[in-house]
């Protein structure tokens, strides 16, 4: 073989010095061959550009009976340039000079006739790297748990198969909601195995759970060591979450889901008691617990909002099935556009439905004012499965656009809105479901979509309808204006009890007597809103503190509860003109910033809200869970 070969050969198996080699133009691979075939009889014609820098390659079709273009493919050459190129005053290979590293040096480390370059890199201090990411490590209890986990024992086994069970679930939780829209036999098939599988799987693993629960509980009571104790806690709370979560994802009975939740309250009372003259219990665990136990103690105490705007909710909800009606005529002929406007209706379908059979019947005709959670836990736990296994994944995505996308994506957007306004709007009507099984309405890490994206795109309309699809677009905006308006609102009231709501003694000791009374913050003023589509925001809406019952509530020792916010002075008056989002004859001046109309009331956020939780010790977090074992207990 001649040297050009075996350079060749060299070139094609070495891979680890191959930033050098391309740094020449004679050690480079060509993205083709040197040749082109025709059919059989014609044979191989050398290509004019065949020289030793290119490479040849053999195909075994060449003798097919096909017609291949009778061209020559000429090798292709191309740059690399790097960053070391361009600091030394070149910005090619032809400028490149070997004056960078000498050839003594450069010779046992590349192929004949390369150019290398020096590299350098910057050492890391991994000593000052540690430090500095270590205190926002040891901030969250979920990665400090994982540098910790080893995977091995019987704690961590449960943890992982309670992972691959939610998986499970999830997954054909899914599926499920895909075949809503597109039948198809085969998916259906893998989604039974699915569903199979984990149904299959949900009592061994939920078993060894409550078995491992009890190990628990017995390693509490004997001498084993606090950081041991919290390390075989944090794996049973998770499996316990996961396993939760999957039974709710797979519609099982609602006192087996309230039994694993019941346990782990057991098992944290037990812990808390075991732990609180150690070091652990000012872990960053119970830290956690305890913003977890104020939250808790929140959606025990704060008031239910009037549940008349639901209603309209659901009115305005009706304009768009008649939206959708005229549209599925419109589409006929476009198969892509009608599977898209299929799987919207489906979801729409969902929400009313769910709004239909598991909330408006139920809001005013099991409400009990003086009951402790006013709805009977076994109604907030249906609508409470039913509202995960109903949530539209896919409507966060962006979705495929066909003949017309302007309608297809907004009223995608406008339903994905409305699920959006009802999950934080049911946390404020029905609040001891987060309370009772830690899951409630408002979507995990929920972020309100942009509004900027969410304006119709009038381009995208056409015109040339007897009804222009421009009026559609405004009124879909109008939709979308309810449903953010109405989540802003909302979030900002469970922001404001949240940030100035004081608990002085969470659990007297007139409880007992009280404990299934109404407890409800006494001291806090709002009037809630019935209809927000012709009602402005105003001041009053909002939770201020009633100075006449603040000063008896202090000496009242059965009062847990305080609202600290008093009442502001606004900047300026307040507008009386009246409103009416889907009045097109009449411009709403909303502002996307604040989400809100101008003429709303934006109350004067405190930078720096003080909350005292110092009366949120480990006695309290220990009556917290025994107060929500109680009402768990009447799930049937």
């Amino acid at each position: 073989m001649n040297q050009a070969d075996i350079n060749r050969i060299k070139l094609t198996h070495s891979l680890r010095n191959s930033q050098n080699k391309l740094l020449s133009r004679d050690y480079r691979l060509p993205i083709s061959t040197n040749h082109y075939f025709g059919n059989s009889s014609d044979g191989k014609i050398e290509s004019p550009v065949t020289t030793a820098n290119t490479l040849e390659f053999q195909f075994e079709f060449c003798d097919f009976d096909m017609p291949f273009p009778k061209v020559p493919y000429l090798a292709f050459q191309f740059h690399n340039t790097f960053l070391d190129a361009y600091r030394q005053g070149y910005d090619s290979d032809d400028d490149m000079t070997p004056s960078v590293v000498s050839t003594e040096d450069a010779a046992p480390r590349g192929l004949p006739h390369c150019r290398p370059l020096n590299s350098t890199f910057e050492r890391l201090d991994y000593a000052a790297l540690t430090l500095k990411v270590a205190p926002q490590t040891q901030a969250i209890s979920l990665m400090h748990f994982w540098e910790k986990f080893d995977g091995i024992g019987s704690f961590a086994n449960v943890f992982i198969d309670s992972n691959i069970l939610v998986g499970r679930a999830v997954i054909s939780n899914a599926m499920r909601q895909k075949l809503e829209v597109v039948p198809d036999s085969d998916d259906y098939n893998l989604m039974v195995q699915c569903e199979t599988k984990a149904r299959q799987e949900c009592p061994i693993v939920t078993n060894s759970l409550l078995r491992l629960i009890r190990t628990h509980v017995a390693n509490i009571e004997s001498n084993t060591s606090a950081r041991e104790l919290q390390y075989q806690y944090t794996l049973v709370s998770f499996a316990s979450w996961n396993c939760t979560v999957a039974l709710v994802f797979l519609n099982s009975p609602r006192a087996l889901v309230a039994q694993i939740i019941s346990d782990r309250c057991g098992i944290f009372i037990k812990f808390m008691r075991r732990v609180s003259s150690t070091e652990v219990s000012s872990s960053v665990l119970v830290r956690e617990f305890t913003v977890f136990a104020h939250s808790g103690l929140l959606y025990i105490h704060i008031p239910l909002y009037e549940p008349a705007f639901l209603f309209e909710m659901r009115n305005n909800l009706r304009t768009l099935e008649s939206i959708m009606d005229e549209r599925t005529i419109m589409m006929i002929d476009d198969k892509k556009s009608m599977d898209q406007l299929r799987r919207i209706r489906v979801y729409y379908y969902n929400l009313t439905s769910f709004l239909d059979n598991y909330v408006l019947n139920y809001v005013y005709a099991t409400r009990n004012e003086l009951y402790v959670t006013t709805y009977p836990p076994n109604m907030l736990f249906t609508a409470l499965q039913r509202w995960w296994t109903i949530c539209p994944t896919e409507l966060v995505a962006d979705g495929i656009t066909y003949e017309f996308p302007g309608f297809l994506d907004d009223i995608r957007s406008t339903i994905f809105l409305y699920f959006e306004a009802l999950g934080i709007a049911l946390d404020s009507v029905l609040p001891a479901a987060k309370y009772l099984f830690t899951l409630g309405f408002q979507w995990v890490s929920r972020k309100v979509v942009d509004a900027k994206r969410l304006r119709p795109n009038l381009e995208l309309y056409r015109t040339d309808y007897v009804l222009p699809d421009r009026e559609l677009a405004n009124f879909l905006w109008r939709h979308n204006i309810y449903a953010m308006r109405l989540w802003t609102f909302f979030d900002k009231r469970l922001k404001l009890y949240k940030e100035n709501t004081t608990f002085r003694c969470p659990f007297p000791d007139t409880m007992p007597s009280s404990q299934f009374g109404p407890r409800n913050i006494k001291n806090a003023l709002e009037l809630p809103i019935r209809n927000f589509n012709t009602l402005s925001i105003k001041q009053h809406n909002f939770a201020k503190k009633i100075h006449s019952h603040y000063d008896l509530l202090l000496k009242d020792s059965s009062v847990c509860a305080i609202y600290t916010r008093d009442d502001e002075v606004p900047d300026t008056m307040e507008y009386s003109e009246p409103i009416d989002i889907f009045d097109m004859s009449r411009p709403l001046r909303f502002v996307e910033s604040t989400r809100f109309l101008e003429l709303d009331y934006m109350y004067k956020e405190d930078p720096s809200p003080v909350i005292d939780d110092s009366n949120l010790d480990n006695a309290v977090l220990m009556q917290y869970f025994e107060d929500r074992k109680i009402f768990l207990n009447e799930v049937r």
